[in-house]
């Protein structure tokens, strides 16, 4: 078994608060990169074919270790960047997924 996981991040910005988005990403992202976080995809969804849209942006990283992306998001480093987070975006969702194997 594999300690591989996927992260997954949907998000709907405030945009009355558009400086908070860019500080919280800006403090984050490196956190994520030095865990050997690779990026998969950062998208704009523009549109929709089925069902309802519930987000306006998505992030798709893939990390060696659930573990230590679990720790970096338990740390106080991570959890000083929470009210940043909550003022710049309506909504936020962070989901880690894992392959079917």
């Amino acid at each position: 078994m594999t300690d591989k996981t996927t992260l997954i991040v949907t998000s709907n910005p405030n945009p009355e608060h558009q400086d908070a988005v860019t500080e919280y990403v800006t403090a984050v992202m490196p956190l994520l990169l030095n865990l050997g976080g690779v990026v998969i995809k950062r998208s704009l969804v523009t549109d929709t074919y089925h069902g309802s849209k519930q987000f306006t942006f998505l992030l798709v990283m893939d990390f060696p270790s659930k573990k230590s992306l679990l720790e970096m998001f338990e740390s106080d480093e991570y959890k000083s960047f929470i009210p940043m987070r909550e003022k710049g975006f309506k909504t936020i969702d962070i989901f880690f997924a894992d392959n079917l194997e």
